[in-house]
């Protein structure tokens, strides 16, 4: 059901340092908050496997048709493929925050498609400050992007009342020799 989530994220140090990270969850956040992000909802994976069957057969055709693609996706990977999913798995339900620990890896999985190549290969890579870095790159990107989107949906008429407020701020910030605001106007002269 999960198998991107364990594909991409079978990292799991990769994973907790995400889970940890203030930015990445302030991003996450924001991203469910405009609606950029809606990670899967789990339909069986929570269902003892007992009793999954009989669950099954109250699905709706659409999350029965889900569940099926994702199977077919599954059978259709290399054994060893396979094998590391099933193993990654294994390994995050052993966890003490196996939840939390899986929304990360959902995330992380649909996120990772959004930034470029070489972003990734860095994130993905073992050389820990190299990841790091890349990692705080690629969430500024993310969230330059996503505020670039919302603007799009201010109204005119919030754009003036912004744009007044900020003219006087540096108005208020001038009158008082404020530094940073002579040097910005500097800047536009």
């Amino acid at each position: 059901e999960n198998i991107d989530a364990y594909y991409y994220g079978s990292d799991l140090q990769l994973m907790r340092d995400l889970t940890l990270n203030e930015s990445w969850t302030n991003m996450v956040a924001a991203m469910k908050d405009i609606g950029d992000l809606s990670p899967p909802e789990p339909i069986v994976s929570n269902v003892d496997l007992s009793e999954r069957e009989g669950f099954i057969e109250t699905l709706s055709l659409v999350q029965r048709s889900q569940l099926d693609s994702n199977w077919k996706r599954f059978t259709r990977l290399e054994g060893h493929q396979q094998q590391q999913i099933r193993e990654t798995a294994e390994k995050v339900q052993a966890q003490s925050n196996a939840d939390v620990l899986l929304r990360t890896m959902q995330v992380y999985s649909v996120w990772r498609e959004t930034i470029p190549s070489e972003l990734r290969d860095k994130i993905e890579s073992d050389d820990l400050d190299q990841r790091r870095e890349a990692i705080k790159q690629a969430i500024d990107q993310t969230q330059f992007a996503m505020s670039k989107r919302s603007s799009l949906n201010l109204s005119d008429d919030t754009i003036e009342r912004i744009a007044f407020a900020l003219h006087q701020i540096l108005k208020q910030r001038l009158q008082n020799n404020e530094p940073g605001a002579t040097r910005f106007v500097s800047r536009l002269e």
